[in-house]
């Protein structure tokens, strides 16, 4: 995604509107303990941390930690966050073939939101296997992962065009594996299996979220595009253009025009689950 952590952190209503309500309806299933340790993984600007994990948790909560691939967005929340003794942040692959010794078995409890779709096919195994690893046994993961949106159509439709395809590249390699299968909850399901979990939810929620107008629209799609920062200076006016297009043009996307702006009506599906890993005999 794009790490332009102060635009993220501005326009990224849509994530949380949506989280809160996934959250809030099956929260009851984690299963928490006192004093719990517990990992945000793909964390961002530190903000859906603060703002709906936190006020959730136990209060009497003993830490919370957030990794993030980006180092500009761990700067970001680290400094947003430096007064809040109990909140640190790493810079860390998710995906990397080892994990810091000091987190093994270290956490109770492990939330991920919106990050596993930017996670490619290829090393969901080794991400699911390192949450595995840093879960004390006992503890619960609680994963929500976009399935399904049209932007992910878009960024195909756009690396088919001559004009766009330098730039816009290995689109499945940065879209959601689950947009492109036809079980996405089966698929997740197999991934917590095999990385050693006990998967008690994994399903799908529709959602909807309409923007005001096309400026909050683009700037909400500017803050998760991952080629922007790769188109030349001299090309942004027309490759606005032609995103807005495509995406405006999509089946699934509804346009209400109300005093000369145009309000887009996104739906999108994620995909839910939660998880817990084995106590020891």
């Amino acid at each position: 995604m794009n790490d332009n952590a102060q635009l993220y952190s501005r326009v990224g209503q849509l994530q949380k509107l949506g989280i809160i309500e996934t959250f809030e309806k099956y929260i009851k299933l984690i299963k928490f303990k006192n004093n719990i340790k517990v990992l945000d993984v793909g964390c961002g600007d530190g903000g859906l941390t603060s703002e709906i994990l936190v006020p959730k948790l136990p209060q009497d909560f003993q830490e919370i930690i957030g990794v993030d691939i980006s180092e500009k967005m761990v700067t970001y929340a680290k400094e947003k966050f430096q007064a809040n003794p109990k909140f640190d942040f790493f810079q860390f692959d998710i995906t990397s073939e080892t994990i810091p010794e000091k987190f093994y078995e270290y956490f109770d409890n492990v939330f991920s939101f919106y990050c596993f779709n930017w996670i490619p096919e290829s090393k969901h195994p080794q991400a699911l296997q390192n949450v595995h690893k840093m879960l004390k046994p006992g503890g619960y993961i609680f994963i929500v992962i976009i399935s399904n949106s049209q932007v992910f159509d878009v960024y195909e439709n756009m690396s088919h065009t001559e004009k766009w395809s330098p730039y816009v590249k290995n689109v499945r390699n940065t879209a959601s594996l689950y947009h492109f299968i036809d079980n996405p909850q089966m698929k997740l399901k197999n991934f917590l299996k095999s990385a050693g979990f006990d998967c008690h939810l994994c399903t799908l929620e529709e959602k909807c979220y309409t923007f005001a107008n096309l400026t909050h629209f683009w700037k909400w799609a500017v803050s998760i595009n991952p080629y922007f920062k790769k188109i030349p200076e001299s090309k942004l006016k027309m490759y606005q253009e032609d995103y807005l297009n495509e995406f405006k043009n999509h089946k699934n996307v509804f346009i209400e025009v109300s005093n000369d702006e145009e309000k887009i009506r996104k739906p999108y599906t994620t995909l839910v689950a939660c998880a817990s890993k084995l106590e020891k005999a």
